[in-house]
């Protein structure tokens, strides 16, 4: 009997201990951007691709995830909104030219990444044999 009854406070006591876990973030985006402004920024870039770039949309649709995931790594929605806010002072309107340079750079970037798994290598020549 005292052994069942020491057993019963052994996992009494060791049930009620606390352990510290430490979790490290692994989400590299910065969490501030709203769904309704993610869809926003994505539909955007998938109208300049329909017009602009001609892309299939499926092609288009890849390029925009990563247009859109690399923004949301890079940016603040703040900074982004007082960039293109209607009351922008002008240095923060003078951005404008420089997110348009970050979107058509990570664009090119994004489609780089996106197509080259589908890029075909030319062959190599094989070069005849010399004869003797």
């Amino acid at each position: 009997m005292k052994v069942l009854l020491a057993t019963f406070i052994a996992f009494v006591l060791v049930g009620c201990t606390t352990k510290t876990i430490e979790v490290k973030k692994t989400n590299p985006f910065t969490g501030t951007f709203p769904t309704a402004d993610i869809r926003m920024m994505w539909q955007s870039c998938i109208q300049g691709h329909a017009v602009a770039r001609r892309f299939p949309p499926q092609v288009a649709g890849m390029i925009c995830d990563c247009v859109s995931d690399e923004t949301r790594k890079d940016f603040d929605v703040n900074d982004i909104k007082s960039i293109y806010a209607d009351n922008a002072t002008r240095e923060e309107s003078a951005g404008r030219q420089d997110m348009l340079k970050y979107w058509t750079n990570k664009n090119l970037e994004c489609e780089m990444k996106t197509m080259q798994p589908h890029i075909q290598q030319e062959p190599q020549k094989i070069e005849p044999a010399k004869s003797i």
